[in-house]
Order: C-alpha cells, then structure tokens, then sequence
C-alpha cells in the first residue's frame, strides 16, 4: 500500500512542482484573462478592420 502511495505521489506531485508546467498554466491562465479583458476592444477592431476590407472591395 505504502508503494503504491508513494509512486503515486512521486507521479502527481512533480508535475504540478514542474516549473515548466507551471509556467504553461500561467501562461495559459494569462492568455485566457488577457483574452476576457479585451475582449470589447478586440470585437471592436475585429469589426473596424472587417467594415474597412468590405468597404475595400465593395468600392
């Protein structure tokens, strides 16, 4: 039972002490907050950049 424990601690515990796994969370959980943010801005230019191609080609 004892091993078993062990081995299974020696597999789980290091992934999440990883510093490149951390990173990767953070990183991801950066992106994802930074995305949230902006998201009004970025429709915002999405959408300018959009009218402007169509505005483009129609004329």
């Amino acid at each position: 039972g004892t091993l078993l424990v062990r081995g299974d601690l020696g597999i789980r515990l290091p992934k999440a002490l990883d510093p490149e796994y951390r990173h990767h969370e953070v990183v991801t959980c950066g992106m994802l907050m930074a995305i949230g943010l902006k998201a009004g801005s970025v429709g915002t230019g999405v959408g300018a950049v959009l009218g402007f191609l169509v505005y483009q080609l129609a004329f």
